[in-house]
């Protein structure tokens, strides 16, 4: 991991973390949002209501929460993608490999599917067999996460050119990054541009 020089001890405020299914966004969000004090906002949660249906107002409220002075979230819905990149200070991206997180999304629907998990509202996630004709079910979905190709024209935008981003492309290196305390990461949110890649 590359250190960025000249920073000022100035904690980040408005953290996304991006990344396919089964990367760890959520995971990674928990552990940010303890170690600086910050809100983390479960968009899942924002998205679904009961029967799987999505909330009609949806991208209103992420709308609302983005304009709010701090807060950690996923970046996945594409709706609010641009809106969320447009207010965010700092992006942490997890570029690992598509066979990896693809194993680990259905590793975790199987075993949520088997013990019957509650998620948001209630909802359970659906048996892995009706991906067969569902189409909206995570394990198609998934496949066809495009997070990458998403994130590089959206940080094109010139509304989008203040936000730092952080690239990790192994889970060994981002394992290694959490264990050592997040090195790195207040003095790349008080940089004035930089991107930090693992590779």
């Amino acid at each position: 991991m590359n250190s960025m020089a000249g920073g000022t001890g100035i904690r980040p405020r408005r953290v996304l973390v991006a990344g396919p299914s089964g990367a760890g966004k959520t995971t990674l969000c928990r552990r940010l949002a303890v170690k600086f004090d910050l809100p983390y906002i479960e968009l899942d949660q924002l998205y679904y209501r009961k029967g799987w249906t999505t909330r009609d107002d949806f991208v209103a409220r992420v709308e609302q929460i983005a304009e709010t002075p701090e807060w950690i979230t996923e970046w996945h819905y594409p709706e609010v993608q641009k809106v969320l990149l447009e207010n965010a200070e700092l992006l942490i991206h997890l570029d690992y490999a598509r066979w990896l997180t693809y194993t680990s999304t259905m590793l975790r629907t199987i075993q949520r599917s088997l013990h019957k998990e509650v998620l948001w509202d209630g909802l359970v996630e659906p048996a892995p067999w009706r991906f067969i004709r569902d189409e909206e079910h995570i394990l198609r979905t998934s496949l066809r996460d495009s997070t990458t190709e998403q994130l590089q024209l959206l940080a094109k935008a010139p509304e989008c050119q203040g936000v730092r981003i952080m690239v990790f492309r192994r889970p060994r290196a981002l394992s290694s990054w959490v264990l050592s305390g997040f090195p790195g990461i207040v003095e790349l949110a008080a940089d004035s541009d930089g991107i930090v890649d693992d590779s």
